[in-house]
Parts: C-alpha cells; sequence; structure tokens
C-alpha cells in the first residue's frame, strides 16, 4: 500500500461568495454552460467530465 494525499489543495476556507460567483446556476441550458465554461477558460470536455462525476452515486 502507498500513502495518497487528501483533502482540499485550493484553500482551507469556503465562501459563500466565491461559490455564489464560481458555480452556475442550475437552471442555464448547454449554450449557456459552454458559454460559462469558456469565460473560466474550461472546455466542453470539462464541462462534460465535471457534470458527470457531480451525477455518480
Amino acid at each position: 500500500m502507498w500513502e495518497v494525499l487528501t483533502g482540499r489543495r485550493d484553500g482551507t476556507v469556503s465562501q459563500l461568495t466565491e461559490a455564489l460567483a464560481n458555480l452556475p446556476a442550475p437552471f442555464l441550458n448547454f449554450t449557456q454552460l459552454k458559454q460559462n465554461f469558456a469565460t473560466k477558460n474550461l472546455s466542453v470536455h470539462d464541462l462534460v467530465v465535471l457534470s458527470g462525476a457531480a451525477n455518480i452515486n
């Protein structure tokens, strides 16, 4: 076995205002989501991967 690091790598504090500013609204359509991700330099591939990862049970 080997040690696997866990925990957040982007900070230790969550801010509501940052989450609201950076998470897309739940009612956006695909075109709007593509535009939203593009403004953050993320691709359609990133959109699909992140959307799928949020739906794994």
